[in-house]
This record gives structure tokens, sequence and C-alpha cells, in this order.
């Protein structure tokens, strides 16, 4: 077998990966640009808390397992072939596509000039990095997970603006619960928030000095865009892959419209796994999980992909916080009838030295289907509930299955025995009904 893998991201790695495992002749060959790069450690590397060459994976994590390794450009495929930019062509019985996504920069007047940046690759976050060793005026356009990480981060030495368009920040994660506390945290660090206006333009000559929010221009040293992604389909399109509004098409297995030819993480689409509707990710653990998919397939070991519950967490300061599934504010809007509970517990026993409080909030279907979750509390308990309550939905688990859950208790690392949080939200939603 000869496979060609477009994309040297995460996504691309694992597939790569995947089929070598299972197929140790496979003939694999990898065509990207850029070694991996740890995405999720770019606000890290620019508050200076983590050096750049610690988040960017060698080639030889494939290179030493048989793995041909080619940093080029994929630029055209043809039947059987993809040709790259230096004119080089490589022959192929499977292939996948795993091309990512490119940053969303909205059309705003001046967002061209040369201090204004998009944070995706390590020459994105090098760039920026030079611009940030003297304190400056950061306005930070969108207040999604990225920016309002960035925004905690870099609030240490700088002065920092968010402009976000919806009326809350994180709100495609988290209901207000949440994010009203999220705000607070922010504003104690001197972050100012502008929320549910949109940037008018980027002013200056080259550079820009300041950008106009509503009725007020905001002083910009430095203007950060972290508006989202959106998928890098070109190659596939120009092939006649079928492309659709969240990506490649792509079907269970990840196959595309087109024969032998496979696509996983930013550029496929995937599918809700609570609704069954078409949808987009942009997380690594969906890439990474098509990506086992498609490997599996082509190495003959039929699987399946059973959609996304878009399961995250994110750190804001001292908030650990983590999201699954839908907000009560998303079903809502999908005119679902739900039910919602909530607990308030510790992240240790009460009476330990540092237990911090911990919030969680659990989302029914009107059935008492578990369909989503967020949690908010300090430490490493979040994302354990976060895990366990995306397998919960994957599963389809009632209220009354995650009550009779057998859960492990210890002063140091959980809430009391008594106190388990999505025990005391499941209880909380039964007694409210």
């Amino acid at each position: 077998m000869k496979l060609v893998v477009i994309g040297s991201g995460p996504a691309g790695v694992v597939a790569s990966l995947t089929v070598k495992t299972l197929q140790p002749r496979a003939n694999v060959t990898v065509i990207g640009r850029d070694p991996v790069f740890v995405r999720c450690s770019a606000p890290y590397i620019l508050a200076g808390k983590v050096d750049m060459e610690k988040c960017i994976e060698p080639d030889r994590i494939l290179t030493e397992r048989g793995i041909r390794v080619v940093r080029d450009e994929a630029t055209e495929i043809t039947k059987g072939h993809v040709k790259t930019a230096s004119g080089k062509s490589f022959s192929f019985d499977h292939m996948i596509i795993a091309t990512g996504a490119r940053p969303i920069v909205p059309p705003i007047r001046g967002a061209d000039k040369s201090n204004v940046f998009v944070i995706r690759g390590p020459k994105d976050v090098n760039s920026l990095n030079c611009q940030l060793s003297k304190p400056k005026n950061v306005v930070i356009i969108g207040g999604g997970m990225i920016g309002t990480e960035i925004a905690a981060l870099l609030s240490e030495r700088h002065k920092i603006s968010i402009v976000e368009m919806l009326p809350r920040v994180l709100s495609a994660s988290y209901d207000s619960e949440v994010t009203d506390n999220v705000e607070n945290e922010l504003k104690k660090m001197g972050v100012k928030l502008f929320l549910g206006t949109k940037v008018k333009s980027i002013n200056g000559k080259t550079r820009a000095e300041t950008v106009s929010v509503g009725n007020r221009d905001l002083n910009a040293d430095i203007v950060i865009i972290s508006a989202g992604i959106i998928p890098e389909t070109d190659i596939a399109k120009k092939a006649g892959i079928k492309i659709c509004k969240f990506g490649i098409k792509t079907n269970r297995y990840m196959e595309t419209s087109m024969k032998n030819i496979y696509a996983v993480g930013d550029c496929a689409q995937t599918f809700s796994a609570i609704k069954n509707k078409k949808t987009g990710s942009g997380l690594a653990n969906t890439a990474v999980l098509q990506a086992k998919i498609a490997g599996m397939n082509i190495a003959g070991k039929t699987s399946v992909f059973r959609g996304t519950v878009n399961a995250s967490t994110t750190q804001i300061s001292d908030l650990s916080l983590g999201s699954v599934g839908l907000t009560e504010q998303q079903a809502r809007s999908e005119n679902m009838k739900c039910k919602c509970g909530k607990s308030h517990t510790m992240t240790k026993y009460d009476m330990q030295p540092g237990a911090r409080p911990l919030f969680t909030k659990l989302v029914f279907d009107s059935k008492e289907r578990i369909i989503g979750g967020q949690v908010m509390g300090s430490g490493g308990i979040v994302p354990g509930i976060v895990d366990l309550l995306s397998f919960a939905i994957k599963r389809g688990c009632l209220a009354d299955d995650l009550m009779m859950t057998s859960y492990s208790a210890h002063p140091e690392l959980t809430s009391l025995p008594f106190a388990n949080p999505v025990v005391m939200a499941c209880e909380d939603m039964k007694c409210s009904d």
C-alpha cells in the first residue's frame, strides 16, 4: 500500500502513524510545510511561560517509524498523483487530506497593517513575540478561548482590550453563569471588555495606532485578530472533491467523494453527535479521532466516526473551565425542550487547605438524556469531569445512569464523597423538575 498524507499537523501525523502501526509494510509519505506545532500553547509562548522549541515536535516522531517526511507544499491532486510547489510528484493508492484551517480575518478596514496579527503557526507567534518585549496597548478582536487566554496571560505586562461582537465572552461554549465569572476575573486583571460591538476600522498609516469601536478609538500598539478559523479546502476543491459549508464533505468513515481519498481534521466537516447535524469543530481532539478512524479504515480495520461533542477546557487566571455538548442557550435556540441541574461543591474536601469552589451545570433533553455540561473550578479536577460527561453524552446516558455512577474520592483530589458534582447536578435537575 502506498499512502500520501497532505498536511503534517496533528491530524496528518496521527493518521500516518495509525496506518504504519497497523500496516508496518505500508509506504507512507507525509507532505507538509511545517512540523507539528502545539497550537494551544501559543498564549503561553507569548506570555514567556513556555519556550517555542518545546512546542514543536521533531520530524523524527515520523521518520523513526519509517515514514517519509517531505517539507514542501502540495499544490495539485490528479488521479493517483499529487504535485508539490517544488515540482515533485508522488503517486499513491490512498490519500489523506489533513490541510487544517486558516485564520478568519474579518473585512475590517486597516486589517492589513504591519502590527496586526493572527495566531496560527509558529511564524505568527514569533512575529508577534518580537513586538511584545516592552509594555504595549494590545487590542484583541475576538473573545473566544484563544482570545481570552491571550488577554489573561498578557495582562500581566500589557494593557489589554477585548472587542467581541457577541454580548458575552466564551458564549459559544458557556452559559452566563460561567461567563459572568470569567468577565469579572478579566476585569480584575485590568482587561477592558467591549462586548456586543464590532470593530469599525483599524487606523494609522502603515501601522495600527487606534482601533475604532462604537463611538471611541482604542489606543493600539498591537492588534491581535482571534476571530476563528476557516477550513483549508483549496487543493481538494481544485481536484473536484465535494466541499460543504463546514469543510471537505466526508462520510462516517472519513471518506471524501473521491475514491480512496479521505479527509480529517480542521479541513473536514464533522457532525454533532447530539443533533446529528453537520458542523465544524476546530478542536485537536476531534481531529485526532478522525485521523485514527481514517487510518484504521485505510489499514483494513473498519471504524466509524460517531460525531463530535466538542469537549474543551481552558484556563483564565485561576479559573479552570470545561465545556462539552450544548449549552442551555444553544439547546433552547434549537427549540429543544431541555432541563438543567446545577451543583456547588469544592475542588477538594471542604476542610483541606486550598479547597476552591467548584460549579457544575448539566443540560438534559426532555427525556433526561444528558446533552451538555459546563464546569468551573480550579486546578486539575475540571478535565476529568468534562471527559466523563463527554463519554456520557456519546453513550446517550440518562440522569439516572449518572446518579448511579461509582466514583472515587480522596481529600486532596476530589469533592467530598457525598458531594460529587455530577451526581449533585443530576439530583438538582430532578428536584427542580
